[in-house]
């Protein structure tokens, strides 16, 4: 995604989740910040306003979840 929104999970399952992979990595940032803010008051990109994209999921996060837990 363009954008980073951290996501706390609580769980009795021991989770192994990556993170954004970073600079030079991530095709979502421009330098050293993602090129999209979802709402954390840096308006120095563009602005998602959308609630939709604000509580979305990314389908590979569902997807590390369930294959984690289901093992």
């Amino acid at each position: 995604m363009n954008y980073r929104k951290r996501t706390v999970l609580w769980s009795n399952v021991d989770l192994q989740l990556n993170l954004c992979l970073g600079k030079g990595k991530c095709s979502g940032m421009k330098d050293r910040r993602h090129i999209q803010s979802i709402g954390n008051g840096i308006l120095k990109y563009n602005p998602i306003n959308s609630i939709h994209l604000k509580n979305k999921v990314p389908d590979l996060l569902i997807d590390d979840i369930l294959n984690q837990i289901t093992q």
